[in-house]
């Protein structure tokens, strides 16, 4: 199968609809599966005043939680990633105190509100150590919850052009079945770019946006200019 672009997750009929409407090709697939996790009582979960999510997922475990127990929303400081995060914790109605564009800077963040000694991280089985350890560094308290579980699904397609990535599980669910020669990547964040230029990709591109909007919009703009 031959084409010019392939996103690892499904979009929308309106972004698949851009990219075809721009003379690409485009094959979609999920590339992982996430699983959400529901604790046993409301003990396991050491929820604090404050929580940190760094992703969509991440605010629905959440709000899963907090519907099972009928915890109320104001209850909690929410810190997380810009952009989609933050937009999908404002549209649950969570309050949102401090936000960044990657997860080492959102501790940094938090670093600095001086009063917020104690956190839960809500997380996936795949999160990265940087944020914890970062605030651990500096006598914070950080409780983790894995809210949700990422496993990959991938599938092998052989083409040329570009692939579309909107995690870094995206990016290795990719590689277990595709090489990374003759693709440009064409990433959300430089957190994701960062990865998939370390995987092997030559050519990397980054989204001006954290979203996934601004992912097809990039491919979009290189491709018109090429």
């Amino acid at each position: 199968m031959n084409a010019a672009v392939i996103s690892t997750r499904l979009l929308s009929r309106e972004l698949a609809d851009q990219i075809t409407s721009s003379g690409m090709n485009l094959v979609e697939h999920d590339f992982i599966t996430k699983v959400f996790t529901e604790p046993q009582d409301l003990s396991e979960l050491k929820l604090a005043p404050h929580i940190i999510i760094t992703s969509v997922a991440g605010i629905t475990a959440f709000m899963k939680v907090l519907n099972k127990y009928a915890l109320p929303k104001e209850r909690y400081q929410i810190y997380c990633l810009e952009q989609e995060t933050c937009a999908e914790a404002l549209r649950q109605g969570l309050r949102v105190v401090g936000t960044a564009g990657t997860a080492s800077r959102l501790a940094d963040v938090i670093i600095t509100h001086k009063t917020v000694r104690e956190l839960t991280f809500i997380c996936s089985n795949l999160r990265r150590d940087e944020l914890p350890e970062k605030l651990r560094a500096v006598d914070r308290l950080v409780h983790e919850w894995k809210g949700y579980a990422v496993t990959a699904k991938p599938i092998k397609i052989p083409f040329t052009g570009f692939v579309l990535f909107y995690s870094l599980s995206g990016v290795d669910s990719f590689l277990l079945l595709n090489p990374s020669d003759n693709l440009e990547a064409v990433c959300i964040g430089e957190t994701t770019a960062g990865h998939a230029r370390q995987r092997g990709f030559k050519k990397v591109h980054t989204s001006d946006k954290s979203t996934i909007e601004s992912v097809v919009n990039k491919v979009i703009e290189i491709f018109s200019n090429q």
